[in-house]
């Protein structure tokens, strides 16, 4: 899953990773763009979308749809 975002709030965004028991690892694609990828296990995604749209609010974010695997 890639998502864009301000820069400014990619630390915090992993930090609530890591406190929501590292439910998804994060690795920035692009520091220029601000784009991430989140790294999860395929029976997670559900529960990855919910903690996202809990913190959208705070983080504000948009999802980046791929055409392919790791299309970035």
């Amino acid at each position: 899953m890639y998502l864009q975002l301000d820069p400014r709030n990619i630390s915090f965004l992993k930090f609530l990773l890591e406190a929501y028991d590292n439910l998804a690892y994060l690795t920035t694609v692009s520091s220029q763009s601000a784009v991430i990828k989140l790294v999860f296990a395929p029976e997670q995604e559900q529960e990855v979308r919910e903690f996202l749209e809990s913190v959208r609010d705070e983080i504000g974010f948009v999802e980046i749809l791929m055409g392919g695997r790791d299309g970035y």
